[in-house]
């Protein structure tokens, strides 16, 4: 009964979400260009073949899959990748090629996700980390087998899901599989009385190296020369200031040092820009082929699919969103992947257990505030060999992380069968 109240109240809203999709194009949230995929239209040819769905949020659950895309593409599976964001999209083109089909998630819509279904006909679905759209998983759950992926229930989500506990059990019940990421996440599917629980570990240490471009990296370093370098990626409003301000500090110390800015989101850089001539600093844009001279303070790397590149280069990164308490951090396995190491501010909760890996292996500097992170970043660039050995520390770690995800694939593909 509650799930056919759910499906009314869905049905009846379809205006509503019609009117905030036309909205989301005009403020260029959408690529208008596919936007008809948003209604479960195919933009794209259905593969001959068995098809595993894979839908991953955004740019960072899209890329933590890559190594699965990979042996599903060895197995012979043909792969659909959907994901919410248009970021996402360019960064999937350039990463998987013809690996995958790239389609954006229908609507949370009834009439969407039908048509979707009908068209693509996946034989397994896979739903990465806190993806739960009720009417999405009900009726994918109707046409096929669907399992929960890296497993992730946020602080946030665990208190609605006991408020609402009748129906998140619902829709949890409709899930073949979960394959939590954590204890705790496996901990708080067990209280909501879910079974159907395998130990699958963090799929984020399978991560494989970002790309890095190779004329880019001399490039960088015939232009940063002998100086000495920090970055601080992805970025979020409100973390700029304070990072610059850090940087201020430390370049009295060290005035031939160079600062790397990479934002979570590249529509930001006018924003930034402000900020660095509001601090009076010297800047140079990567979007405008701006180039590192000798009395450049601030790079602003505001483009997409660069970061690789950059890890290749630098080996301290402050991570973005560590310092902004809505965001809770972003992922240190990928700086790690490429021997480079990171320190996280005091907002680590969506990379808590990731964290307490990296600070138990030696692997990581945690501060917490401006003055710590000034005061750990003066130690670091006095002693090249520690910066050394927390680089090498995170690398092993995440490469041993990695070895554990393999029995998980083979798994999944039992799964399929």
């Amino acid at each position: 009964m509650v799930e056919i109240f759910y499906y009314l109240i869905n049905v009846l809203l379809t205006p509503f979400l019609l009117v905030n999709l036309v909205y989301r194009c005009i403020i260029a949230k959408e690529d208008y260009k596919r936007i008809f995929e948003r209604f479960g239209i195919a933009s794209s040819k259905r593969p001959v073949g068995r098809l595993v769905w894979i839908h991953a949020a955004s740019v960072g659950e899209s890329m933590s899959v890559s190594s699965l895309v990979d042996r599903l593409d060895a197995a012979g599976y043909k792969i659909l990748l959907t994901t919410y964001t248009t970021s996402s999209a360019k960064i999937i083109k350039s990463k998987y090629g013809k690996k995958v089909i790239h389609q954006f998630l229908p609507l949370e819509n009834f009439f969407a996700i039908r048509l979707f279904l009908n068209y693509w006909k996946p034989d397994l679905a896979i739903f990465v980390e806190s993806e739960f759209w009720p009417v999405i998983i009900c009726q994918a759950a109707r046409k096929t087998k669907i399992i929960s992926l890296n497993t992730k229930v946020s602080d946030r989500s665990f208190r609605r899901w006991k408020k609402y506990r009748k129906f998140i059990q619902i829709i949890l019940g409709k899930f073949h599989k979960f394959y939590p990421q954590n204890l705790q996440a496996k901990s708080r599917l067990q209280i909501m009385d879910i079974e159907s629980i395998e130990d699958g570990g963090n799929l984020k240490y399978s991560s494989k190296p970002l790309t890095v471009n190779k004329d880019l990296k001399e490039e960088l370093i015939r232009q940063i020369g002998s100086r000495s370098v920090i970055m601080a990626f992805s970025t979020h409003q409100g973390e700029e200031e304070k990072i610059i301000e850090v940087y201020k500090s430390v370049q009295k110390i060290k005035n031939d040092l160079l600062l790397l800015i990479v934002p979570r989101h590249v529509e930001r850089s006018k924003n930034i820009e402000n900020i660095i001539l509001k601090n009076g600093l010297s800047y140079a844009i990567r979007s405008k082929g701006s180039r590192i001279e000798k009395n450049t303070n601030i790079y602003l790397a505001d483009t997409i699919g660069e970061l690789g590149t950059f890890f290749d280069v630098v080996k301290i990164n402050i991570v973005g969103g560590s310092l902004n308490s809505k965001i809770g951090g972003h992922n240190p396995i990928e700086p790690a992947i490429m021997r480079s190491m990171c320190l996280m501010g005091p907002e680590n909760y969506g990379f808590k257990e990731i964290t307490k890996d990296f600070i138990a292996n030696n692997a990581m500097v945690r501060f917490r505030d401006k003055k710590t992170l000034e005061e750990e970043l003066i130690k670091l660039l006095d002693n090249p060999e520690l910066v050394k050995k927390y680089a090498n520390n995170s690398y092993e770690l995440v490469r041993s992380m990695a070895n554990s995800q393999k029995k998980l694939f083979e798994k999944i593909i039992g799964d399929i069968e």
